[in-house]
């Protein structure tokens, strides 16, 4: 399964604008505790990460292009 923490979202947005930080800051000071939820729980993931990656953004314009040209 492949999930991650969302950098761009809302919630994140509004958390930061709260806080006087940046969406970055807040998406990094949570993922960890994320994922340490998740593996209480018993939920795995083969990758979880950030939307804040080059690999999410590349794969997100991938699509956008795709769907756009059709």
């Amino acid at each position: 399964m492949v999930s991650g923490s969302d950098a761009h979202g809302t919630p994140i947005t509004l958390k930061a604008k709260q806080e006087k930080e940046t969406p970055r800051a807040i998406v990094e000071r949570y993922h960890h505790r994320l994922l340490e939820g998740f593996q209480r729980l018993g939920i795995s993931f083969d990758l979880f990460t950030l939307t804040l990656t080059k690999n999410h953004q590349a794969l997100t314009q991938k699509f956008f292009v795709k769907l756009k040209e059709q």
